[in-house]
């Protein structure tokens, strides 16, 4: 159950994250599309190597620069 409830949470959140990010490129002079890095701040008032909650939030940064291939940098605090 309560592993259950953190992979909805994770999903849940990272859903949000993503709906929330604009994918749109800015075009050149040249008519080339160019990609940008976006680079977030993500604090957390938990440590890092706390159970789950901690490993979760270092998780969920890992997955999204996973998922955004690069694109999207997060910092964890």
């Amino acid at each position: 159950m309560k592993k259950n409830l953190i992979t909805i949470l994770t999903l849940l959140i990272s859903t949000i994250f993503l709906c929330s990010c604009d994918n749109s490129s800015q075009n050149t002079e040249e008519g080339v599309k160019t990609n940008k890095v976006i680079k977030w701040k993500m604090a957390s008032t938990f440590p890092g190597n706390l159970s789950i909650l901690g490993e979760g939030a270092i998780n969920f940064t890992q997955r999204v620069d996973l998922i955004s291939n690069g694109n999207i940098k997060i910092k964890f605090f």
